[in-house]
């Protein structure tokens, strides 16, 4: 119904139809309604989404919700400045997120064809050289020159590896 208000310009409609997502917004359903504010341009109702997704995190990427987002929803989240999960951790999500779209779309793309550009949103240079090495290289989304790059970032503030975010996420504490 709200793709209908939007399409036909019934903004009344459309306003019933946000206020009716704002309402039943939750954890469980976060992300496929910030999928909907997004393709429908509804900045306030993005804005609640990605609130609710910053304070609850872990909770947020354990749904069946975040699984089934699209790529685009994805860098929505992964704009996020705060969150509730250090960057090792969002790594592992997107990881198991792009497995899950290969096994659905049964397909031979790559976990990093999946992710996209999104993989530059996930700040690499603020994890430890050991979470980078245990939990990031195994996976091989990276190229061998990105990956040297990021080891370099890690152990020099004063180096940047170009393409990648090195600001820290602020981690809300629960």
């Amino acid at each position: 119904m709200a793709y209908l208000a939007q399409r036909y310009s019934l903004n009344k409609l459309s306003v019933i139809c946000c206020k009716s997502l704002s309402d039943i917004l939750n954890c469980e359903n976060a992300c496929e309604i910030l999928k909907t504010s997004i393709w429908l341009d509804k900045e306030k109702l993005k804005r609640d989404c990605k609130n609710l997704i910053a304070e609850n995190t872990d909770f947020c990427f354990k749904t069946k919700s975040f699984l089934e987002s699209d790529r685009r929803t994805i860098k929505e989240i992964l704009s996020l400045d705060s969150m509730t999960i250090r960057e090792v951790e969002v790594f592992k999500h997107i990881m198991k997120w792009a497995r899950n779209k290969i096994l659905q779309r049964n397909n031979d793309k790559t976990l990093r064809d999946i992710v996209g550009d999104g993989i530059h949103l996930i700040r690499f240079p603020t994890m430890t050289n050991s979470e980078f090495a245990k939990h990031v290289i195994p996976y091989e989304v990276l190229v061998e020159c990105e990956q040297l790059d990021i080891f370099r970032a890690i152990g020099d503030d004063q180096f940047h590896a170009i393409g990648f975010i090195h600001e820290p996420r602020r981690l809300i504490e629960k």
